[in-house]
């Protein structure tokens, strides 16, 4: 099976078939990192920026979804596209194959989710969680005055990856699913 495959051949029944696919030509799927009622998400190389890491998220088709929900998303993601927020994971592309499966190629944010840490660590400091509520809150507040809701906020979407001046630096994840 050749590695150029086009995304449109995704599978649902054998999602680990779709490692080593390359979708848009650019995008090649390396490992699959998870599966959640929304999707599937894989971790993917964009050949173009110079092996630049990206998180591909093919999304579950949701046959309740009507058509003005369906535009309201795909509005959604296209002003995610074009926000850039130091808290917000980047979405650098998005597009459904023939099937109507949607996918999403976003920023891959090197760091432990607030689940991990709490999972490793226990809980948070009332100081560190005070700094990590504030940031994902204002992160939240500056994307909803956009007219993009997250709509599955919880301890795995947000990310957090120490910084040179150790203060934590949080990342909202997984918007547009």
């Amino acid at each position: 099976e050749s590695s150029t495959a086009h995304f449109n051949e995704f599978d649902i029944n054998d999602p680990d078939g779709f490692v080593g696919k390359t979708v848009k030509g650019r995008y090649v799927v390396t490992e699959m990192i998870g599966e959640d009622d929304s999707g599937f998400a894989y971790l993917g190389e964009d050949r173009i920026a110079g092996d630049r890491r990206v998180v591909v998220r093919i999304l579950r088709n949701h046959t309740d979804e009507d058509e003005v929900t369906s535009t309201i998303f795909a509005e959604e993601r296209v002003s995610l596209s074009h926000l850039n927020h130091p808290n917000v994971a980047r979405l650098f592309d998005s597009g459904s194959c023939t099937n109507g499966t949607t996918y999403l190629i976003s920023e891959h944010i090197d760091g432990l989710t607030v689940d991990d840490i709490l999972q490793i660590h226990g809980r948070f400091s009332p100081e560190r969680a005070g700094r990590v509520i504030k940031q994902a809150a204002s992160a939240l507040s500056d994307v909803h005055q956009e007219a993009i809701l997250h709509r599955d906020i919880h301890p795995e979407n947000i990310t957090v990856a120490p910084s040179d001046t150790e203060t934590d630096i949080v990342t909202i994840t997984n918007f547009g699913v």
